[in-house]
């Protein structure tokens, strides 16, 4: 029995692999601009900023301020009644 080997090289493969070789640093590579991390950060950002902007804004509650000093003027509420509620703190 022989001992046969089932790969086989080209014809000439070593003749010209040195010359293939010395060949691969002479060819330049532009550096590639990769946007996709700049992308992903950027959307990441804008979700952040989005839940901010809603978790922290306060609801409107659809007075004004001519609803509210009507009202004021209505329920015949002093302007001393109003400031000691204004100013009254808490204990």
């Amino acid at each position: 029995m022989t001992r046969r080997n089932p790969t086989s090289v080209p014809d000439g493969y070593f003749a010209s692999l040195q010359e293939r070789l010395l060949a691969i640093p002479a060819q330049e590579s532009k550096p590639r601009f990769r946007a996709a991390p700049y992308l992903a950060f950027a959307a990441a950002m804008a979700a952040l900023l989005l839940i901010g902007n809603l978790t922290i804004r306060e609801p409107e509650s659809g007075l004004n301020d001519e609803d509210i000093r009507n009202y004021l003027l209505a329920s015949n509420i002093t302007v001393e009644q109003l400031y000691s509620v204004y100013y009254e703190e808490d204990y």
